[in-house]
């Protein structure tokens, strides 16, 4: 798993990596394997902070504990959503 940002959420979280910077410049190499680790969901944005915690639902859910992060999911994205 990697991210966009080196501090991001997912990133302080422990459960992804930051993306060398040669694949995050504007460039059709770059580009094609952002979209390329994105079709294989292995690069979060990390600006994208419930995108980060389905993630981590996801992973928790393979190990035992999804019904804990899921819970936690919906109460951030309903907070997020009321406060939006």
């Amino acid at each position: 798993m990697f991210t966009d940002a080196p501090r991001g959420l997912g990133a302080s979280l422990g459960f992804s990596r930051e993306v060398h910077p040669a694949f995050l410049a504007d460039t059709d190499e770059a580009r094609s394997v952002r979209t390329w680790l994105r079709k294989r969901e292995a690069l979060l944005t990390d600006a994208d902070a419930v995108a980060v915690i389905r993630r981590l639902a996801a992973i928790g859910a393979r190990v035992g504990i999804g019904h804990v992060l899921a819970g936690l999911f919906d109460e951030l994205t309903d907070t997020a959503n009321w406060a939006g």
